[in-house]
């Protein structure tokens, strides 16, 4: 019954539903493991949980989410809690989606999380399979004076599939600047269109005129008991101001419904819940996601020496993003040996906007190529 409630409020899916976005929102729909399963004993779906000498899986390699095109247009941050079983083998299975981001997002993290790389935990100092928890962020830099948008909640009954949110758009940066937040209340109805919209939280910002107009073009694909389409009640958050009070307040809301951070819910690193996996120093970037990161690029000047010696090749390298952007180690993955401190020189005047996790700057690892081509 506890299950069924939490359940009641869910996050908005954005696209048609993939093989992928159908397996999440079956996955959603899983209750997790009991949380009174005991410290290391083995549940139903074959795993220990953490404790009583279970040790939890660590974390080798974590490759950040892909934030969706829609979600980048709304300037939306979100994140995504998984519950995972990590094999004696490193490898993993049994996804469950234990909060949901909405927005695309729930499909992106499980697509990031398979590219990690786990230790796996030990009984005795032996692998085995461990259920942990593991959170995946996404976070659009905000520009200044800009609305973006949180956490999207419905209240669905059971056997009621929620609306799927096809196009939406946000205002244009506004002359005023802080921190805020508001919340609008508005029907999706059996059209897909949005109707009686208003604000629930945040009535006197001065925004909320230019909230509401964008929010009323909002189209979704209406909610479906599987035969009908029927119109249904959503809130959602739409936030301004920095990164990490835009976190806060996405995670109060996604939580208990309220974007106060004062409200939200005590933590869920608590004995009674699985472990959720420490993330490590380091994230890495997929270099298509890190080129949309890129702020400042300067190309290699090509070494005379290796002009007048014919060679040519791509260089590739392993660089360090740091919390402000700017590029810290670089490794040479490959590439001649005669180009590769050109590729070097410059990629160290490259800087990128911070990657954001969590609400915080947090350091990064991409891969960058040289192509050096004579004639070019």
């Amino acid at each position: 019954m506890r299950y069924a409630r939490r359940c009641m409020r869910v996050a908005v899916k954005t696209f048609p539903l993939t093989a992928m976005a159908a397996l999440s929102c079956l996955l959603a729909q899983q209750p997790n493991p009991p949380a009174t399963i005991p410290p290391g004993t083995i549940g139903p779906d074959g795993a220990y949980r953490v404790g009583n000498g279970v040790t939890p899986p660590t974390a080798l390699t974590r490759v950040a989410g892909t934030i969706p095109d829609l979600a980048r247009q709304l300037r939306a941050s979100g994140e995504v809690l998984l519950s995972v079983v990590v094999q004696a083998d490193g490898g993993l299975r049994d996804f469950q989606i234990v909060k949901s981001a909405g927005y695309g997002m729930d499909e992106k993290a499980i697509e990031a999380v398979h590219k990690w790389r786990f230790r796996a935990g030990l009984k005795d100092g032996s692998p085995v399979d461990v259920r942990v928890q593991v959170v995946v962020s996404f976070s659009v830099a905000p520009e200044e004076n800009t609305w973006g948008a949180g956490p999207l909640l419905f209240d669905v009954n059971p056997g009621v599939k929620p609306p799927i949110l096809k196009s939406a758009s946000m205002p244009k940066a506004g002359r005023l600047s802080g921190d805020e937040t508001v919340v609008l209340q508005f029907t999706v109805d059996t059209r897909g269109e949005v109707v009686d919209v208003r604000a629930v939280h945040g009535e006197n910002v001065a925004s909320v005129p230019v909230l509401i107009a964008s929010i009323s073009k909002w189209r979704f694909v209406p909610a479906s008991d599987g035969n009908t389409s029927l119109p249904m009640t959503c809130k959602v958050l739409l936030i301004k101001g920095e990164d990490q009070f835009r976190y806060e307040a996405a995670s109060a809301f996604r939580d208990t419904g309220n974007p106060e951070p004062k409200a939200r819910v005590p933590s869920m690193n608590t004995s009674s819940t699985p472990t959720v996996t420490v993330v490590p120093v380091k994230i890495r970037l997929e270099p298509e996601e890190a080129v949309k990161q890129l702020v400042h690029q300067v190309s290699a000047t090509y070494p005379p020496e290796a002009k007048v010696a014919g060679i040519e090749g791509v260089v590739v390298l392993e660089i360090t993003i740091g919390v402000d952007g700017s590029v810290g180690d670089v490794r040479e993955i490959t590439g001649p040996k005669e180009l590769v401190p050109a590729a070097v020189t410059a990629v160290k005047q490259w800087r990128y906007r911070p990657t954001i996790y969590r609400g915080r700057p947090w350091q990064a690892t991409t891969e960058v190529e040289f192509r050096f081509k004579l004639g070019q």
